[in-house]
C-alpha cells in the first residue's frame, strides 16, 4: 500500500511539471485590467479584457474574470476606457512643425512629443535630422522618453533634384557636387554603382529600409528638376532586394508613380493627386504587388490651403503639446492662410480624400503617416489629424486604426514585434477615455501612454531637460 501511495505521489509530481504554467499565472509587471480592448488587427473590439506585460513584452491577453493578476503587478484599473496599440507615424523629419531652426534640442522635444500624443514608434525618412549620425545617436540612447526609432538613414536622390536643388539648396551657390549633403541626411548619387554602394551601407548599419526620390518636383519648387531614372531604380530594389531591406519611393506625379511602380518598389510615400489621382488599373496594379501607401495627408491639406490657421493653431490639444514659440512662429508667418478657404481650396481638399479612399477601394494597402517636420505638420499631433483625414476620406474608424499600427509595423517587417496587442508583441499601448470607433477623434482622448511596458510620466514628458 505504500509503496503505491509513493508511486502515485510521484506520478501527480511529474504530472504538475508536464503542465504548462498559463500565461495569467506567471509573473507579471503590469497589469491593465477590466478594458475594451480595440487591438489593432481589426477584429471586433473584446470588453472586459486584462493585459499582463512582464519585461516590456505582452504575456497575456484574456478575459478579466479568467485572468489570475499577480500580486507582483502594478495594476491600472481601465473600466470603462478603451485600449488601443500605441501609434506609429510612417513618415517622419526632425523638425518642430513651425519655422524656428532646427537643432539637437528641437530634435529631442520632437521625440518627447511624439510620445506625448500616443505616438509610440516613428519611421524617420532622411533629410535633415535623419542622417546616419544622428539616427544611430538617437537609437544608441533609446529612452523611455523617446518613441521607438525606425529610420532609412537618409535618402537618395540625384544631382539637382529634390531636396537639393528645391529645399536644401547649397550656401552661396556652391555646387551640389562638392557639397556635404550627407550632414543634411541626403546621400546624392550618380551612377547604378553608387547607388548599390549606399544600400548596402544603410543595410550594414541595420536601416529599416531605404528612401529613394523618384521626382522632377516638388510641383511649388517647378516641374524642371531631374528625375531618378529606370537604371537606378532598378539598381536600388535589387541591391535591396539582395540586402533585404525594403526600398520606399518619394513620387508625388503620375509618370513617378509609373516607374516606381514599374520596378516593384516596396512603397509609396506620398499619395499622389496632382493634377489626377491614378487610375484604377495602376492602383490594382499597386494592390497586387502589396505595395504600402503613405498618403501624408496633413502635409497636403496645409500645402492646399486649411484655411484660417486660427481653426487649428488655437486647439487646446495642440497646445498642450506644441511649444508656444513652434505655434507663434506660424502665426503671422507668410505661410499662414489669411483668409478662409476658397472653393479652390475646398476642391483640392475634396481631391486629396478622393485620391486616397480611390487607392483603399482599390486593395492598396494604406499605412499612417504625416511628414511631421514640414510647417505645421507637427510631431505627434499630427497623427490624430491624419486619422481624422483618413475617415473623413471614407476610412472607417477601424481601418484609420490599422493603418496606423498593424500596417505600419507589416511595411517594415516588424509586424511580429508591434502594431497590435497580442501576446509576445512589445507592449506599446495607450489607454484613452472615448471610444475611438464611435469617433476618431477620441484618439485624442489620451489618459495613460505606455510604452515597452513603462508607464510614461506625461505630466513631466515636455520639461525643458
Amino acid at each position: 500500500m505504500t509503496h503505491i501511495n509513493l508511486y502515485m505521489r510521484g506520478f501527480l509530481v511529474a504530472l504538475m511539471f508536464a503542465i504548462p504554467v498559463p500565461a495569467s499565472a506567471q509573473d507579471a509587471d503590469l497589469a491593465v485590467m477590466n478594458a475594451t480592448l480595440i487591438d489593432g488587427t481589426g477584429k471586433a473590439p473584446q470588453k472586459k479584457v486584462t493585459i499582463l506585460v512582464r519585461d516590456g513584452l505582452i504575456t497575456s491577453v484574456g478575459s478579466t474574470e479568467k485572468t489570475i493578476i499577480p500580486k507582483s503587478a502594478h495594476v491600472i484599473d481601465a473600466t470603462g476606457k478603451f485600449v488601443i496599440p500605441g501609434l506609429a507615424d510612417m513618415h517622419v523629419h526632425f523638425g518642430s512643425g513651425g519655422l524656428i531652426p532646427a537643432d539637437s534640442f528641437s530634435a529631442g522635444r520632437a521625440m518627447r512629443q511624439f510620445l506625448f500624443y500616443g505616438v509610440t514608434s516613428i519611421f524617420n525618412v532622411g533629410a535633415e535630422g535623419g542622417g546616419m549620425e544622428d539616427i544611430l545617436l538617437f537609437q544608441e540612447e533609446d529612452r523611455v522618453t523617446w518613441p521607438h526609432l525606425y529610420a532609412t538613414g537618409g535618402l537618395i536622390t540625384i544631382p539637382g533634384s529634390h531636396p537639393i536643388a528645391t529645399i536644401l539648396r547649397p550656401p552661396n551657390d556652391q555646387p551640389d557636387s562638392t557639397y556635404d549633403w550627407g550632414h543634411h541626411g541626403v546621400w546624392v548619387v550618380r551612377t547604378a554603382e553608387d547607388i548599390r554602394r549606399v544600400v548596402k551601407s544603410l543595410a550594414s548599419d541595420g536601416m529599416n529600409g531605404i528612401k529613394i526620390v523618384v521626382e522632377s518636383g516638388p510641383t511649388v519648387y517647378g516641374d524642371h528638376h531631374p528625375q531618378m531614372s529606370p537604371e537606378l531604380i532598378e539598381a536600388a530594389v535589387n541591391e535591396a532586394n539582395r540586402q533585404g531591406i525594403r526600398v520606399f519611393a518619394h513620387a508625388t506625379s503620375i509618370d513617378e508613380l509609373q516607374v516606381a511602380v514599374a520596378h516593384h518598389v516596396h512603397g509609396i510615400m506620398h499619395l499622389v493627386c496632382d493634377p489626377e489621382p491614378p487610375g484604377t488599373a495602376l492602383l490594382k496594379t499597386m494592390a497586387a504587388q502589396n505595395m504600402y501607401y503613405v498618403p501624408t495627408l496633413s502635409l497636403y491639406i496645409w500645402t492646399g490651403t486649411w484655411g484660417d490657421p486660427s481653426q487649428v493653431l488655437t486647439d487646446p490639444f495642440l497646445k498642450r503639446g506644441v511649444e508656444a514659440r513652434v505655434i507663434n512662429s506660424l502665426v503671422h508667418s507668410a505661410l499662414a492662410p489669411t483668409s478662409p478657404p476658397s472653393e479652390k481650396d475646398r476642391q483640392w481638399r475634396r481631391g486629396v480624400l478622393r485620391a486616397l479612399k480611390s487607392a483603399h477601394d482599390a486593395g492598396v494597402t494604406i499605412v499612417g503617416g504625416s511628414d511631421t517636420g514640414n510647417p505645421f505638420v507637427f510631431p505627434g499631433y499630427s497623427m490624430h489629424e491624419e486619422l481624422q483625414l483618413m475617415v473623413e476620406a471614407g476610412l472607417t474608424p477601424m481601418e484609420a486604426l490599422v493603418a496606423s499600427t498593424r500596417r505600419a509595423a507589416e511595411m517594415i517587417g516588424k509586424e511580429k514585434i508591434f502594431g497590435t496587442v497580442e501576446p509576445g508583441k512589445r507592449a506599446d499601448l495607450v489607454i484613452l477615455r472615448n471610444d475611438p470607433l464611435v469617433d476618431i477623434r477620441n484618439t485624442r482622448t489620451l489618459d495613460v501612454v505606455i510604452r515597452a511596458g513603462e508607464i510614461v510620466d506625461l505630466g513631466l514628458l515636455l520639461t525643458d531637460e
